[in-house]
């Protein structure tokens, strides 16, 4: 992975209760023309995916998708996680694609935030922010950890807004947060990347 004085190449969002409504903040203020792939891990049961995602594509202007299995991580498009495996982020050809594995990671989650993370640091040359949104519990801070050693940035979802502060709040704990950030003012600040 490269250091942070270099350019975004993804942006890997962790999302659990409350989350959903932080990315309907965020999504429709980006742009179609937005630069980089957007991976969204949600705690979300399986059966609610499709229709989440049917739901985010009304309100966006950028491409969501359920990630599918050998899916090729592109510019514009939301890539949604779903809700019974993890996403695994692969490199091949110098570009980067959706594999799946199992939910059996340490964090007892269902998509794992942290095993999709941990799966970016094992990838030379990609540069990814991480943005952890609200949510019960600790995942995701397992997988900031390893990428912040690489030199990965990482945004927490401020509290005022959060239904459930758990997940950001371990990250603001942690001393990992490079920003602590309200939805509103998510689109504009990654516009600046």
């Amino acid at each position: 992975m490269s250091t942070t004085n270099e350019k975004i190449d993804m942006i890997v969002v962790g999302s659990s209760t409350g989350g959903a409504e932080a990315l309907n903040v965020l999504l429709p203020e980006l742009p179609s023309n937005f630069r980089q792939p957007i991976l969204v891990s949600q705690h979300m049961p399986d059966t609610f995916i499709d229709e989440f995602v049917i739901r985010l594509n009304k309100l966006a202007v950028l491409v969501v998708k359920q990630a599918k299995e050998g899916d090729e991580l592109k510019a514009g498009t939301v890539y949604v996680s779903s809700g019974k495996k993890t996403i695994i982020v692969r490199k091949r050809n110098k570009k980067l694609f959706v594999t799946y594995t199992g939910c059996d990671g340490e964090s007892g989650f269902c998509p794992s935030i942290d095993e999709t993370l941990k799966s970016l640091v094992r990838i030379k040359g990609v540069n990814v922010l991480s943005i952890i949104l609200s949510g019960i519990g600790k995942d995701g801070v397992a997988g900031v950890k390893e990428l912040k050693k690489m030199g990965s940035k990482v945004w927490a979802q401020a509290e005022k807004d959060c239904i459930a502060f758990g997940m950001p709040k371990a990250i603001i704990d942690e001393g990992f947060a490079d920003k602590v950030i309200h939805p509103s003012n998510m689109a504009e600040e990654l516009m600046r990347l």
